[in-house]
C-alpha cells in the first residue's frame, strides 16, 4: 500500500484514466516526468504498480458497470430547420 500523498494520486489517475482513457495517463506522465510520485506509471517495477493497475481494473469495472446500469435515453426528434 502506497503512503497516503502517494495513495490519493493513484486513486485520483486511475480513476480518471477509467474515464477519460489511457491517453490521459501518457499526458500526465509527460508532465511528470521529474516527479518521483508518478513512477508507478513510468516504471513496471515500482513498488507501487500493482497498486494502480488494482485500482484502475476496478475504475474500469466500476464505470463499466455504470454504463450498463444506466437507462438509454431516447434521442430527440429533430425538427425541420427552415429555409428562407
Amino acid at each position: 500500500m502506497p503512503p497516503p500523498e502517494v495513495k490519493g494520486i493513484v486513486d485520483k489517475l486511475a480513476l480518471r484514466v477509467a474515464k477519460n482513457g489511457s491517453e490521459f495517463a501518457q499526458l500526465i506522465l509527460e508532465h511528470e516526468q521529474n516527479n518521483p510520485k508518478f513512477n508507478f506509471l513510468r516504471f513496471e517495477d515500482d513498488p507501487y504498480r500493482p497498486y494502480y493497475l488494482k485500482q484502475l481494473a476496478a475504475a474500469e469495472e466500476g464505470a463499466d458497470a455504470a454504463e450498463a446500469d444506466a437507462p438509454e435515453e431516447e434521442a430527440a426528434p429533430v425538427e425541420a430547420a427552415k429555409v428562407m
